[in-house]
């Protein structure tokens, strides 16, 4: 099953997403190609572009750190490209699987983190409806982690919290 075969962001409603996504190899992405999006666990580049714009940022800790990098690296002027040929095998959010919360925590906060820094803030009301969807599904499933997660998420973003934390289902607010 593929994981990645290209990507896109949408900056302003803090987005991205991959092609191919669980598919079956059927060939069908099997030409190089400029892309929008490379996720972190197949990026590879070279040290002189490093140096020039710099490392990803660890405030993010999880998730969207390759996000704004791939799009500070654009605006550089740098092509982002899909290579058939390369092959990584990667066990998706295997770390955050073991901490309830975890991913929902980090994807909501740094999702936020990154749409502040990058986004149009124009587009943020089409986010928050999107995200009170998500939180109103939780409270109607009973699916009370996610809910807090959300919750804390939204807060620890607002109070400017950034970077790991020990416990992400179980912060006090």
């Amino acid at each position: 099953r593929l994981y990645y075969a290209g990507g896109w962001i949408d900056v302003d409603l803090g987005d991205s997403g991959h092609f191919g996504y669980g598919e079956t190899d059927d060939h069908r992405y099997d030409e190089v190609v400029d892309t929008g999006y490379i996720t972190g666990c197949s990026l590879l580049v070279r040290s002189s572009v490093l140096e020039l714009i710099g490392y990803m940022d660890e405030d993010y800790f999880l998730y969207f750190e390759e996000t704004e990098w791939c799009v500070k690296a654009q605006s550089h002027g740098f092509r982002l490209v899909y290579m058939p040929k390369s092959i990584v095998y990667h066990k998706e959010s295997v770390s955050t699987r073991k901490i309830s919360g975890a991913f929902t925590y980090y994807m909501t906060r740094n999702r936020l983190y990154f749409m502040s820094r990058n986004g149009n803030k124009v587009r943020w009301l089409k986010r928050l409806r999107t995200d009170l969807h998500s939180l109103l599904r939780c409270i109607y499933h009973l699916e009370l982690v996610h809910t807090r997660s959300m919750v804390v998420a939204y807060w620890h973003w607002l109070r400017g919290f950034t970077g790991p934390l020990e416990c992400p289902s179980k912060c006090k607010l």
